[in-house]
């Protein structure tokens, strides 16, 4: 599983960056055309497409590394065993959070199907696609951590 999780993960890295750049592009496309030229359509939808799925993606690879945000201010304070049943009880709660986004990701694909963007015209259910993608692969990250028991979550 922490094989599978690592690949995943890479990928995820791969696709943030190609993102990232293709939207540093297409922003600076943006502007040079709007000072000089006339302003491209497109360049804002697909740049704030672009931004969506790497928001999405780079949420899971945090997650992966354990650079998630944490409030362990509290936690510090609290005795080891309400310390220990805190823990379980976020780590239960993370897995149904993404269990849920990964659901109704899948769902709100569905609605959006027959909708297409406006400038692109692409299929809104590729920009919502990032959700069940971004939510399967944060609970296969969240298996590989629970069976290695690396404590990262």
């Amino acid at each position: 599983m922490k094989k599978v999780s690592d690949v995943l993960n890479q990928l995820a890295e791969r696709v943030c960056f190609l993102a990232l750049a293709a939207m540093v592009v297409v922003i600076t496309l943006q502007v040079i055309c709007r000072l000089y030229f006339s302003a491209l359509g497109w360049s804002e939808e697909l740049g704030r497409y672009l931004l969506v799925w790497i928001t999405f993606l780079g949420a899971t690879i945090g997650f992966k590394r354990g650079s998630h945000m944490a409030v362990t201010a509290l936690v510090t304070l609290l005795r080891p065993a309400t310390r220990a049943f805190f823990q379980k009880l976020v780590t239960l709660l993370c897995l149904a959070f993404f269990f849920l986004v990964s659901i109704y990701g899948v769902r709100l694909m569905q609605l959006q199907c027959a909708q297409t963007s406006p400038s692109l015209n692409i299929p809104m259910s590729a920009v919502y696609a990032v959700l069940p993608i971004s939510g399967v692969l944060a609970l296969i990250h969240f298996m590989a951590n629970l069976f290695e028991g690396s404590g990262k979550l």
